[in-house]
C-alpha cells in the first residue's frame, strides 16, 4: 500500500467520526501507531530537523532558504519532452522544487578566505524527500567543520521524470559553480555529495557528458572542475534493481518504473550502461586526475573491505588502460567514491561493485569504499550529531562487552563496567568510518 493509499484511507476514517471525543481517540491512536512503526526517536528526530530548519537556522542568519537555480535551466535543456512542445506554457517557468539551501559556517561570508563547498543531492525513490529534512546534515558541515554547505533539492515524480531530475541537478550545479563565491565558498573547492536516488542522479549527468547523451548546447558538468564526487548507496542499474524490487515485492509501488519512463528506457538511464557503451575515444578530450593521486591503497576506512573484493590495487591498474588524452582540455572528470554497505538492504552493495567495474574498466578514476554495519539511511542520518545509534562501532561493542560483564565477578565486574561505560561514551563522540572517510576526502 502507497502513502497515497494510506492518506486516503486516514482521510475517509477522519470524516466518518462525528464526535470530537472519537476523533481524539483516533488521532491518540493515530500517534501510537507512528510511533510503533517510526520508533520514538525518528519521531524526535524529525521535530529536532522541523525547529532547526525553520527556527534556529534562519533565526542565526545561518541559512538561506529556497534559492532558486532555475535560471540556469536553458530552453535547450533535456527536460521532458513534453515541455519541448511548451516552451511558453506553465511547464516551461521555474517549479517551486528547484530550489536550494546554503547553509554558512557565520553569519557574514569572509571574502578573504573563500571555504570549501559540499553540494548534497538527497535520495527519495525519486519521487519524495525535501530540503527541511537534511538541517542537521547542512548544519554538520558548516558549524563543525567551517564549510559552506548547500542542499539541493529537485522535481520529484510525478512533477517531474527521471530526466528532468537529471536536468535540475545539473543546473544546480551550474549555480553553484557561478554563485558561491557571494557567499564566502570556493567555485574551485566544490565537492559533491549524492545519496541514493540523488547519486543516480549525479552519476548520470557526469557519464550523460561523456556519452553525449545530452544536447550539445546544455552546459557540460566537466567544465566546472569538480573537484570529488562521493556518491553513497546509489541505484546504478535500473534494471537489476527493478529484479531486486519485485523480488522484495515493492516494485509496483515504488516510483522508480514510472519516473523512469517504463522499462524501455531502464538502459538509458542507468550509469552502469552508459559506462559499459563508453568508448575510449569519448576520453580523449577530457582532462582525467592521476588514480595514484587519489587512490593510495589501504588510506580509507572503505577500502579494508573493498580491497577483498576488487584486488588492493587493481584500481591502480586501471590508469594502464586509459586513452592519450589532451593535457589542455578544458572538460575533467573528477575522482569518483563509491560509498556502499554490505548491510543495505535497500540498494544492495553489489550495484555499486558492478558500477565500480564498468567504470574502472574504460580508465575512468573511480574508487570503491565499502563498509559494514551502515543501513541505507545511516549514510545520511549519520551526518546528524545526537542521532540515535549514529555509531555502529558501539552497537556492536554494547552486546559483546556485556557478554562478558556477565563472566565477570565482584570488584572486577564493577571495574570493566566503567570501563565499557566510558568506551561506548567514547564511541558515540567519535563520527563513524564512513563519515571520516568523507571528512578525509574534504582535507
Amino acid at each position: 500500500m502507497s502513502m497515497s493509499h494510506v492518506a486516503a484511507a486516514v482521510v475517509a476514517t477522519w470524516r466518518k467520526l462525528d464526535s470530537a471525543r472519537a476523533r481524539a481517540r483516533f488521532v491518540l491512536f493515530f500517534l501510537v501507531l507512528v510511533v510503533q512503526n517510526l520508533g520514538l526517536e525518528n519521531v524526535w528526530l524529525g521535530v529536532r530537523l522541523l525547529v532547526q530548519y525553520y527556527i534556529v537556522l534562519p533565526w542565526s542568519g545561518l541559512l538561506h532558504k529556497g534559492v532558486s537555480y532555475a535560471a540556469e535551466i536553458v530552453s535547450d535543456d533535456i527536460c521532458s519532452d513534453e515541455e519541448e512542445d511548451a516552451k511558453d506554457s506553465d511547464a516551461a517557468r521555474p517549479h517551486d522544487r528547484q530550489v536550494l539551501d546554503i547553509y554558512l559556517p557565520h553569519r557574514e561570508p569572509c571574502r578573504c578566505d573563500r571555504r570549501k563547498v559540499v553540494v548534497f543531492v538527497h535520495g527519495g525513490a525519486w519521487g519524495s524527500g525535501n530540503t527541511w529534512q537534511y538541517a542537521l546534515l547542512g548544519r554538520f558541515f558548516a558549524l563543525q567543520h567551517d564549510i559552506l554547505a548547500l542542499v539541493v533539492t529537485y522535481r520529484i515524480f510525478p512533477d517531474g521524470s527521471v530526466v528532468d531530475q537529471i536536468c535540475d541537478v545539473r543546473a544546480a550545479l551550474i549555480w553553484a559553480r557561478k554563485n558561491v563565491a557571494t557567499f564566502g565558498g570556493d567555485p574551485d573547492s566544490i565537492y559533491v555529495f549524492a545519496h541514493s536516488a540523488g547519486a543516480h542522479l549525479v552519476s548520470m549527468a557526469l557519464l550523460g557528458d561523456l556519452g553525449k547523451v545530452f544536447p550539445a548546447k546544455m552546459a557540460s558538468l566537466l567544465e566546472l572542475n569538480l573537484k570529488a564526487v562521493v556518491l553513497a548507496a546509489g541505484v546504478y542499474d535500473i534494471e537489476h534493481h527493478y529484479q531486486y524490487e519485485a523480488w522484495r515485492g515493492v516494485s509496483e509501488i515504488s516510483t522508480m518504473k514510472p519516473a523512469m519512463g517504463g522499462p524501455g528506457n531502464f538502459d538509458l538511464l542507468s550509469p552502469t550502461h552508459l559506462a559499459r557503451v563508453l568508448t575510449r575515444d569519448a576520453l580523449s578530450n577530457v582532462l582525467l586526475p592521476s588514480q595514484r593521486s587519489f587512490a593510495e591503497p589501504l588510506q580509507l576506512h572503505g577500502d579494508t573491505i573493498a580491497s577483498v573484493l576488487v584486488g588492493a590495487h587493481e584500481h591502480l591498474d586501471s590508469e594502464q588502460r586509459r586513452p592519450c588524452h589532451d593535457e589542455n582540455s578544458s572538460r575533467s572528470f573528477p575522482p569518483l567514491y563509491l560509498m556502499t554497505s554490505g548491510a543495505d538492504s535497500t540498494v544492495p552493495f553489489h550495484a555499486s561493485v558492478a558500477f565500480y567495474h564498468s567504470s574502472a574498466r574504460v580508465g575512468l578514476p573511480v574508487r570503491l569504499l565499502l563498509y559494514d554495519g551502515v543501513a541505507h539511511a545511516d549514510f545520511v542520518t549519520d551526518y546528524m550529531e545526537n542521532c540515535p545509534e549514529r555509531d555502529h562501532r558501539c552497537h556492536f561493542y554494547a552486546p559483546v562487552a556485556k557478554q562478558h560483564l556477565e563472566l565477570s565477578k565482584g570488584h572486577e565486574k564493577k571495574h570493566q563496567e566503567g570501563q565499557i561505560n566510558r568506551t561506548c561514551a567514547d564511541l558515540r563522540h567519535m563520527h563513524p568510518k564512513h563519515v571520516e572517510d568523507l571528512l578525509y576526502i574534504l582535507s
